[in-house]
């Protein structure tokens, strides 16, 4: 009669009663900035989540079955965001292997936006460079028409530069669409 219960993930839920709408984000620090505009009412690169899952990294592969006991997945539209690194592709295509029942998809324009900065930044860890991931990555962007964005990515990942998607701040998000100036994160 034991049920095995998985690691609960963090989440913000809009208020709502059924979510429908959910974005998982990498970082701890860009669950606040999104949860900070989300709650003042602004849209996330046109997404009104009714949640915002804190991913913490890879740990979402196996927590995100947490998501059973907080949504009818049969309804549920999830987006994923994050870092543009090898690391960020695996994490997403681990989640859409593991979840195969959940609609899971990039969350595009946040990416694009991502790109927009035009800063990187070498990958100093040791991180998975498996080629299937980027490209399970990059043919989710091309059938969408986001092929900009793919050259883009690969540019990044044969140069083995990543983004961190902590370049998308508060202020950014509501509308001033300024470039942080950062040297390090």
């Amino acid at each position: 009669k034991m049920k095995k219960y998985g690691q609960m993930f963090a989440y913000w839920n809009r208020g709502v009663r059924q979510i429908k709408t959910a974005i998982i984000l990498e970082n701890h620090s860009t669950f606040f900035t999104f949860k900070r505009a989300a709650a003042k009412g602004y849209d996330l690169f046109g997404i009104i989540p009714d949640a915002i899952i804190y991913g913490q990294g890879k740990d979402i592969i196996s927590s995100f079955a947490f998501i059973h006991e907080i949504a009818d997945i049969g309804g549920l539209k999830v987006f994923y965001f994050g870092d543009i690194d090898p690391e960020g592709y695996m994490i997403y295509k681990s989640l859409r292997e593991t979840y195969p029942s959940v609609n899971i998809s990039l969350q595009l324009d946040a990416y694009k936006n991502l790109l927009d900065f035009g800063k990187s930044y070498p990958i100093k860890k040791a991180q998975n460079t498996n080629i299937e991931n980027l490209n399970f990555v990059i043919s989710e962007f091309a059938e969408n028409n986001y092929h900009e964005t793919v050259k883009h990515l690969k540019r990044l990942w044969y140069a083995n530069r990543r983004i961190p998607q902590e370049f998308i701040t508060y202020e950014y998000l509501i509308g001033s669409k300024t470039v942080p100036e950062r040297d390090k994160l």
